[in-house]
């Protein structure tokens, strides 16, 4: 299917106060998706700080579509975002140049791994002090066992940043536009510093290999900072070219659907509370399979019962669109359905079709079910 192709469907996960939000406005932006305005719609994530909620958001970019799901940054909201995981192809594991690898992200790569979807890795914040950048790779070897493979990497320590090495080309990215002009040998010994670093790290097997990537044992990193839409472009055209797209999923019965099946889909959240002037339900659900049209009837799998999609909507930030039509890897909004649960299926044609439930998640960090 080639609108199914076009797809990539990611998360961005990270500790609480990592910049998540941030980097999503970022991400928008260059997608002119956004003018200034963030994501978080609710009042009380702006208290706290975090993204209190998962927005799913899609735009195009270039000749790809990206449907992007924010995570929940709270502590308190984790079975949410294993939830909102269960929903995706990749993610992008955003770290703080300074904090590196906190007991949140570790858990979320776990269940990452577990779950087969391969990350991203993009530390931001680098226009502020910091670690530095090997030892931060270190850190993913050493802490989650995964091999660090450099796509761009920062010419400056943190704090000092003066760009970065685009890595497959070679070429310099200055951080500053009116600096544009500068070249390597205008860089001195930070431009020299790079060039060692990595070749230390392709020395130690951290050239780009998509098998090692799509198995989850290493990891592409970027350098940037989101605040100051720096090394954003860098991230989607990587996600663009290298994030996994839609594939079959595999049901009940342990046949996996066609892309090009007839339309089916599964929740993986519940939301309330979207509309403040209205008393609401919306259920999010990850298409699988077909196309779906805004009207047609759907079954519920749980029930057995038809309903009508006549409401179906496609979150944007706060704001919602009447979502027309969505193919395997986008997000709908099925409104006005109180009967949807996490987990369940809904699909059309026949015969029936039922996903597996949303995976339990075990981890030698604490235990977490999604199901729950």
């Amino acid at each position: 299917m080639g609108e199914a192709r076009r797809r990539r469907t990611f998360a961005v996960i990270g500790h609480p106060d990592a910049g998540k939000s941030t980097l999503i406005t970022a991400l928008a932006r260059h997608a002119r998706v956004l003018s200034a305005a963030g994501t978080d719609w609710m009042e009380s994530e702006r208290a706290h700080g975090t993204s209190m909620t998962s927005a799913a958001l899609q735009f195009a970019y270039g000749d790809t579509v990206i449907n992007l799901l924010d995570t929940s940054g709270n502590a308190d909201s984790s079975v949410d975002t294993y939830r909102v995981l269960s929903a995706v192809d990749s993610a992008v594991m955003l770290l703080d140049a300074a904090q590196g690898l906190e007991p949140q992200t570790l858990n979320l790569f776990d269940f990452c791994r577990q779950q087969g979807i391969p990350v991203i890795t993009f530390i931001t914040k680098w226009d502020r002090p910091g670690r530095e950048a090997l030892r931060l790779c270190d850190e993913l070897t050493d802490r989650i066992g995964v091999q660090p493979m450099p796509l761009t990497w920062p010419v400056g320590i943190a704090g000092h940043l003066r760009g970065v090495v685009d890595v497959p080309s070679g070429k310099f990215v200055p951080y500053r536009p009116a600096k544009a002009h500068q070249n390597e040998s205008d860089l001195g010994a930070d431009w020299v510093r790079a060039q060692e670093e990595v070749e230390l790290l392709y020395a130690t097997g951290g050239e780009f290999d998509e098998s090692r990537f799509l198995a989850v044992t290493a990891t592409p990193v970027l350098f940037g900072t989101a605040v100051c839409d720096f090394g954003v472009r860098h991230l989607l055209d990587s996600l663009a070219e290298l994030a996994p797209r839609p594939a079959p999923r595999t049901d009940t019965d342990g046949e996996a659907r066609a892309l090009d099946a007839p339309f089916s889909a599964f929740v993986f959240k519940v939301q309330t509370r979207m509309d403040p002037a209205r008393r609401d339900q919306v259920a999010f659900a990850r298409v699988c399979s077909g196309v779906f049209k805004r009207g047609m009837i759907v079954t519920h799998a749980t029930t057995g019962k038809p309903f009508a999609t006549k409401y179906a909507q496609k979150a944007f930030g706060h704001l919602q669109s009447r979502d027309d039509s969505a193919y395997p890897g986008d997000v709908i909004g099925l409104a006005d359905a109180p009967t949807l649960r996490v987990g369940d299926t809904v699909y059309t044609g026949r015969p029936p079709v039922h996903f597996p439930s949303l995976p339990g998640f075990i981890s030698t960090r604490g235990a977490i079910d999604p199901a729950q």
